[in-house]
């Protein structure tokens, strides 16, 4: 008799078929209730970890969370003995209601679902994942072999909730198990929000890994990294993997917009919550004939513009490119109030997202209707990279700076140093007018 056994054994015994015991999942052992016939899924802390205070603590959090979760789609804890968690001497043990089916990795071969079926299964399981959530519980270990489909109706049952986290009641209370310094994650789908230095504990990547898990419904394969050496997400490095008959379904791009979100490396890209995730699936399984053809053409290849890696990257760009035109335009502003000089208007003047940034400044002398300077100043980006320009009143514009655009930091510096010198000129133009009026 290993240890704990006689614990579980006094209500509940083993269930053999053809002469061998049933496992699932490898250590999971599916139990029988004396009492009633109850079937259940035993989860026992192996020998060597009977005396390792962190895995009996997780243990512990496991059933902590499954309490917790009224949810259909989580099993249910039918017994367990972690009032004894402090008690190296005891084996700790679960028994969780039991699920006939298989996991996503036990499906028969590694043929890919029908996008139908990979769409609401997933969007089932992002609705489990909802609920968890609402009430505090991250699982943090979502992949395809702790996910089951239930034999009888191919729902799907999210198990294995080992490294869990659980948000405490008190906020105060207690110590993490997982340190900034330990790394989570799998061999299915390693994600940067779970490398050494991170936190852990954000919803956004459990979403994540459900993601992954539709990739690996589509296409058989494990996602394995949220960009490859190319820097290539994985529904864009591995393509050729998606079945023909899905690629040409009519909802296709809408597919594939949830990858190019869900995929993104930064968190705050991807899909903010379970529920925008849900409401995505739905949005992919809705007929494609609510549009005319042509229209839902249209319509698809804008949205999956406007989603696009090339689109995003153009938005942070405009980002970058306004806060260093904003700088560059106060510090103007000071250089005009320090020394004197009338402010008179100001302000953007033309803008082309992601292309160009044009504002100008005009000032005058205090007191004085006229004369005026208008200093215009433009950064437009071209084949990658940024030129910045300047010019006055009606005057030819002069180049000053060309640099790749995608080092916005020294593109402001540039800026920035190059604005006393600006001035001056703009200064010295203020005076030739000022000139030219005393002698007329």
């Amino acid at each position: 008799m290993e240890k704990g056994e006689s614990e579980w054994s006094a209500s509940w015994q083993e269930v053999e078929e053809g002469g061998e015991r049933v496992r699932c999942q490898g250590s999971v052992r599916k139990m029988r209730r004396k009492a009633d016939g109850q079937f259940g899924a035993l989860k026992v802390l192996r020998d060597e970890h009977v005396d390792n205070s962190e895995r009996r603590q997780r243990m512990a959090n496991e059933v902590v969370a499954l309490q917790r979760l009224d949810v259909h789609g989580v099993p249910r804890v039918l017994e367990h003995n972690m009032e004894r968690v402090q008690q190296k001497e005891a084996s700790l043990y679960l028994i969780e209601e039991w699920i006939e089916g298989k996991t996503f990795l036990q499906l028969p071969g590694d043929a890919p679902l029908h996008l139908d079926e990979a769409l609401r299964i997933t969007q089932r399981v992002a609705e489990i994942l909802e609920r968890c959530h609402e009430v505090g519980v991250l699982h943090r270990d979502i992949k395809p072999d702790n996910i089951l489909l239930r034999q009888q109706d191919r729902f799907p049952f999210l198990v294995d909730f080992g490294i869990a986290y659980t948000q405490p009641e008190d906020p105060d209370a207690g110590t993490p198990l997982t340190g900034v310094g330990q790394e989570l994650g799998n061999r299915f789908f390693r994600i940067p929000d779970f490398a050494p230095g991170r936190l852990k504990r954000d919803q956004r990547s459990d979403v994540t890994m459900l993601v992954g898990v539709l990739f690996f419904l589509l296409t058989g394969k494990y996602p394995r990294v949220i960009a490859d050496e190319r820097g290539l997400p994985p529904h864009e490095a591995r393509a050729d993997l998606f079945p023909k008959e899905a690629v040409e379904d009519p909802r296709w791009n809408r597919v594939i917009r949830i990858f190019q979100v869900g995929f993104q490396a930064s968190i705050d890209y991807r899909f903010q919550s379970a529920r925008q995730f849900r409401e995505a699936l739905e949005d992919a399984q809705r007929p494609s004939a609510e549009l005319s053809p042509l229209l839902a053409q249209a319509v698809e290849a804008l949205r999956t513009l406007l989603t696009s890696r090339a689109a995003e990257e153009a938005k942070k760009r405009t980002q970058a490119i306004e806060t260093a035109s904003d700088a560059l335009f106060a510090e103007l502003q000071r250089l005009v109030n320090q020394h004197g000089f009338r402010y008179q208007r100001g302000g953007l003047n033309r803008a082309v997202p992601g292309k160009l940034q044009e504002f100008l400044i005009g000032f005058g002398i205090e007191g004085m209707p006229k004369p005026t300077v208008l200093l215009v100043h433009s950064v437009e980006v071209a084949d990658g990279a940024a030129t910045l320009r300047y010019r006055l009143d009606n005057e030819p514009a002069c180049e000053y700076f060309k640099w790749p655009a995608a080092d916005i930091a020294r593109l402001r510096e540039e800026m920035l140093r190059h604005a006393e010198s600006m001035f001056a000129e703009a200064v010295e133009v203020l005076r030739r007018k000022l000139s030219l009026d005393f002698s007329s």
